[in-house]
């Protein structure tokens, strides 16, 4: 049999870009000062007379607390990135194989998750994941009707969810 290889598990950097805004924010905090003229020369310049050190210092603060947020995720995402990563290098998954099942497509307009089974196992993935297969059908994924003969190597996270770490096409 023929394996054609339609997903494999590698870094995505587009899948970080849902951390930016918070970066982008928190500069936007830190520079506030600077960006709305906020300076101890112009003492009432708020509408609600705060003094201009205090709003600085205010706007610092929630920048620094965007700042750690953003190295938070990050890091989270990173080292769940390097936990599949080795899991996959060193075969720690299970494999699943045979014909999908139950295949449950997002419809153009839903934001909710697609699902399918293959032999009894759940998968359920939607566009908004971090790592694993995340790519619904109407994104362009490559899971797209009952019936396709497939092999699929998977781990169950913490959280008790199958995460797709490899996708092929048995023909």
């Amino acid at each position: 049999m023929l394996e054609i290889v339609l997903y494999e598990f590698v870094f995505d950097w587009s899948k970080i870009i849902g951390f930016l805004p918070i970066i982008v924010i928190g500069v936007c905090f830190f520079f506030g000062d600077k960006i709305f003229a906020v300076s101890s020369d112009t003492p009432n310049i708020n509408v609600k007379n705060i003094h201009p050190k205090v709003a600085r210092r205010i706007l610092r603060s929630m920048g620094i607390f965007c700042g750690i947020v953003f190295v938070v995720f990050f890091a989270a995402h990173m080292r769940e990135y390097y936990e599949y990563s080795n899991i996959l290098k060193n075969g720690d998954f299970l494999t699943v194989e045979g014909y999908v099942e139950n295949y449950d497509p997002l419809l153009w307009h839903e934001k909710d998750a697609e699902r399918f089974e293959i032999n009894g196992v759940s998968f359920e993935y939607d566009d908004a994941g971090t790592n694993g297969y995340q790519t619904t059908a109407k994104r362009g994924g490559v899971i797209t009707e009952n019936g396709q003969h497939l092999k699929v190597k998977y781990i169950t996270n913490e959280s008790g969810e199958n995460v797709i770490l490899y996708i092929a096409e048995i023909q």
